[in-house]
């Protein structure tokens, strides 16, 4: 009873197939300036992936069961092999060549399908494609297709892909259209990519003058939104082709949002403020972070974050507008801020379902509200900076009012407070120049002193320099254990500190267990006696060492010179090095001086 009502059924199935073959457009192509972008196509989403507009009969089951959609249109939210059908026609008098673009980068493979006469061409482009193998060596994916004057040509599109809910686009491009957009893509990007980079360098300087974590929280935000876009655009495909790489390049834009919402907890000073509002911040950083790692395990899993991206910027946008209806500080500023980002999106939306026109600006509306977004962020902490520098002077004017009603008493407690200050002040200048473990100089402050021996004033001077090390001391410390070894270290530098006589001279420890001394107004010679005898004095301490000497000894380098006779400081600490090595290689536990040739023995003089 019912199968007349199924053939009906089928007929009008196959109806409805004809009239959907029949009405799909026809574009022509012969115009030297085509950049054909808002096009309808016939579309068929196979589940099962075994679909091959080759096969016998598959144009004709491909016409009956696609659909008609826009050139400008979203993937399903299921896992499925898309294929789709755009008709060409050259009405020129001249053959023409036109390249087929899929506006994105993110499609795993993509064929293209088209006949010749009982043939089949195929080109193949994608990410498993690498770039200088596809049909043009472009980051977006594009074919050629070319058409002789008056003729018709059929194309068909496979893509395979793992993501969903992806906005994709087809057009149809000349090659001058299509060159000029690769240059102002190429242009735009890179714009995004240099006023990022500043913003957050700029940013970074100050998290290291003022050691605020906002700043860092905001250079780390800017850091991997600028990785998300570099995704975006493809640009990492140059330095690696990598399909692997690719996918985890789509993590960055997660850890982005972490660290925004990091930034507006403390900008907004929500733990204090609004408690509440601050755990659903709290969760939604929680929630991104769990996102980027599950989708640098699974591609695939971002399907999910698509889902909540636009939820989650309504929300943190609703915090802010809550915060700032609160009357916090700055509140609206990053409502704003958030806005620019939310506008962003929601015209990249709107050109996807066609609402707004396709252009560079709408196409790339959403970088583009991203940057105006970093810079409204950057301009809240510019402002921040100020209102921290009106706060100190208003602090001042303050104290100043207060000096005036108790001049005297404020007077010397400022001058108590300054004088401390000054001497917590010198005390830190004075540890940021000692090794904390033995108490004489660091290398900074040798470095510091070697170098302004070099000044004017000390020409013609002369200048010796001790280069030591202990020796066999990584044999010390792995038979007595480093808490020995760094008591031995201790004990060799008081002995070194000992023996320093005049203003000026400098005992540093230069490295692991290698110390360096700066003697002003001393000769070579001046130099190996003084070495000679803390050589000595470190043999008296008798540290107990398994070796040759059955104790610990130091060897030393020396090397002078008279400032201003063309040595340079680095040279000079090279001619000692040269000489240290020269005592390590003739057996250790001795003295060589610069000057001396290889087979001399080392000699004593008079230090002084």
């Amino acid at each position: 009873m019912n199968r007349p009502w199924l053939l009906l059924l089928l007929l009008l199935w196959q109806c409805i197939g004809i009239s959907l073959a029949q009405g799909l457009p026809e574009y022509d192509v012969s115009d030297q300036k085509l950049d054909l972008h808002s096009m309808q196509l016939r579309a068929l989403s196979d589940t099962s992936g075994q679909f091959d507009i080759r096969q016998p009969g598959a144009v004709q089951r491909f016409e009956s069961e696609s659909r008609l959609v826009d050139s400008a249109f979203v993937l399903p939210g299921y896992t499925a092999v898309h294929w789709f059908e755009i008709r060409l026609r050259n009405n020129g008098s001249v053959p023409v060549r036109r390249f087929v673009v899929i506006d994105e980068v993110d499609a795993e493979r993509l064929d293209l399908y088209e006949r010749d006469g009982n043939d089949w061409l195929q080109q193949t482009s994608g990410l498993v494609v690498p770039i200088s193998e596809r049909p043009t060596h472009s980051l977006n994916p594009a074919f050629l297709v070319d058409l002789q004057p008056a003729e018709s040509k059929a194309v068909y599109l496979r893509m395979e892909t793992p993501f969903r809910l992806m906005n994709f686009t087809i057009r149809v491009q000349a090659s001058e259209v299509f060159l000029n957009g690769l240059v102002e893509k190429s242009w735009l990007f890179f714009f995004f990519f240099g006023a990022a980079l500043i913003i957050s360098l700029y940013n970074f300087f100050l998290y290291a003058a003022l050691r605020d974590r906002i700043y860092l929280y905001y250079v780390l935000f800017g850091v991997f939104f600028l990785l998300s876009v570099v995704a975006y655009g493809g640009y990492h495909l140059l330095i690696r082709d990598s399909l692997k790489l690719h996918y985890l390049m789509q993590v960055p834009i997660h850890f982005s949002t972490v660290f925004l919402v990091l930034f507006m907890r403390r900008l907004l000073e929500l733990p204090r403020h609004l408690p509440k509002l601050d755990r659903l911040a709290q969760a939604i950083a929680g929630l991104m972070a769990a996102l980027g790692v599950a989708v640098a395990i699974d591609v695939s899993n971002l399907y999910y974050s698509l889902i909540l991206g636009m939820p989650v910027a309504l929300t943190l946008l609703g915090i802010a507008l809550y915060a700032w209806r609160a009357a916090l500080p700055m509140a609206g500023s990053f409502a704003v801020g958030q806005m620019f980002l939310l506008g962003g999106m929601t015209a990249l939306v709107g050109v996807n379902v066609g609402l707004l026109p396709y252009n560079l600006f709408t196409s790339f509306s959403y970088i583009i509200g991203a940057l105006l977004e970093m810079l409204c962020l950057a301009l809240i902490l510019a402002h921040r900076v100020r209102s921290l520098e009106l706060q100190q002077k208003e602090s001042r004017a303050l104290l100043l009012k207060q000096q005036s009603d108790k001049a005297a008493e404020l007077s010397q407690l400022i001058a108590e407070r300054t004088h401390e200050l000054q001497l917590a002040n010198a005390e830190l200048e004075k540890l940021s120049y000692l090794d904390s473990l033995t108490g004489v100089n660091n290398r900074r402050f040798f470095d510091q002193k070697l170098t302004e021996r070099w000044h004017p004033q000390y020409l013609g001077m002369p200048l010796a320099l001790i280069m030591c090390d202990l020796d066999y001391f990584k044999h010390y410390n792995d038979t007595y254990g480093h808490q020995a070894g760094d008591d031995c270290i201790r004990l060799v530098s008081n002995v070194l500190r000992s023996e320093l006589r005049k203003a000026g001279d400098v005992c540093s420890r230069y490295g692991g267990e290698e110390f360096a001394l700066i003697l002003p107004n001393t000769t070579e010679a001046g130099g190996i006696a003084l070495a000679e005898r803390l050589r000595q004095q470190v043999l008296d301490l008798a540290i107990p060492h398994i070796g040759t000497l059955g104790r610990v000894s130091v060897s030393f380098g020396v090397a002078s010179c008279v400032v201003g006779d063309g040595t340079e400081s680095a040279e000079l600490v090279a001619r000692a090095d040269r000489a240290l090595y020269q005592s390590k290689s003739q057996g250790r536990n001795r003295v060589c001086g610069s000057a001396l040739d290889a087979d001399d023995d080392c000699r004593v003089a008079e230090y002084g």
